[in-house]
This record gives C-alpha cells, sequence and structure tokens, in this order.
C-alpha cells in the first residue's frame, strides 16, 4: 500500500516540527499555514 501526501501536507507536517522543536512560534505556524493557534495546539 502506498501512502501519499500533498506538498501542502509535507510543509504542515515540516511547520509542526518545528514548533516542537521550539524553533517557530504557534503563532507563526498558524499565520503560515493560515490556521488559528487553537488549531496548531490541537
Amino acid at each position: 500500500m502506498l501512502i501519499t501526501k500533498s506538498d501542502n501536507e509535507i510543509q504542515g507536517l515540516a511547520v509542526l516540527q518545528d514548533v516542537r522543536d521550539h524553533r517557530i512560534t504557534q503563532i507563526r505556524a498558524a499565520e503560515t499555514l493560515s490556521r488559528s493557534t487553537r488549531q496548531i495546539t490541537r
């Protein structure tokens, strides 16, 4: 079984990893991904 992800999904994962590793803030991640800070927290 092959699972594919779009470029946007891959970018989103990279941004969330940056938040996890404290390289960027949740606010910056929310702006980058066009989401609310609450969605980033979840």
